[in-house]
């Protein structure tokens, strides 16, 4: 932490407390709002780059349309899969996923 022999966290972003804020950690999040109007059944996901780099954008749209929120445990799964196949040394990022499901709205 800054030219100390202290470790420091290894994040650049936290969600929520600003505590780390001394260090360099920010806690503002990119937001962006949509109104949608849904005909059908539909689901939001939150991942964390374990998940977005390593998989496939569409693959992961298709098993979150088709699993609904329960797709996290299989999307975490096949991450930690690439992540073990893509790494010499066993290193692995942080994966972490949240899968809602939204209903209809009439």
């Amino acid at each position: 932490v800054g030219g100390s022999e202290e470790r420091g966290w290894a994040i650049t972003r936290a969600l929520g407390g600003s505590g780390g804020a001394a260090i360099g950690i920010s806690s503002q999040c990119d937001l962006v709002e949509t109104a949608v109007g849904l005909e059908e059944e539909a689901v939001v996901l939150v991942a964390s780059d374990g998940i977005w780099d390593v998989l496939n954008h569409d693959q992961v749209a298709m098993e979150a349309v088709a699993l609904g929120g329960s797709c996290v445990q299989s999307l975490v799964s096949s991450a930690n899969a690439q992540w073990a196949s893509l790494s010499s040394n066993q290193t692995y990022d942080d994966i972490t996923a949240v899968g809602v499901d939204l209903p209809i709205c009439d």
